[in-house]
């Protein structure tokens, strides 16, 4: 007679006995703590981001000041030597320089 008995399911079954998993939460909060949890990773990660960007964009703009303060400085020493150039042609006085001609 005892050969005609099924084995019980789960005890004698090696791999039920593995999946078998004892836990305080139910699967619906698992996941929820664990969307919780990501969720929370995704803003500190952006949050170090922006920091990085920040810097960089701080970064940019004081690079920015620096070529706009060079390119007035050279655009007004230009514009000054245009204007010796034009009142040296108005009074008709030579350049400084002096053209000399090269025979090969």
């Amino acid at each position: 007679m005892i050969q005609n008995i099924p084995p019980i399911r789960g005890i004698h079954n090696a791999n039920a006995s593995a999946r078998v998993c004892k836990s305080p939460f139910n699967n619906k909060l698992g996941v929820d703590y664990l969307k919780l949890h990501m969720i929370e990773k995704e803003r500190i990660r952006l949050l170090n981001e922006e920091e990085k960007i920040l810097f960089r964009l701080e970064f940019i703009q004081n690079r920015q000041k620096d070529i706009q303060a060079y390119v007035e400085e050279k655009t007004g020493q230009v514009q000054n030597h245009n204007q010796v150039i034009k009142k040296q042609q108005a009074e008709k006085i030579p350049p400084n320089f002096k053209f000399m001609t090269i025979d090969y």
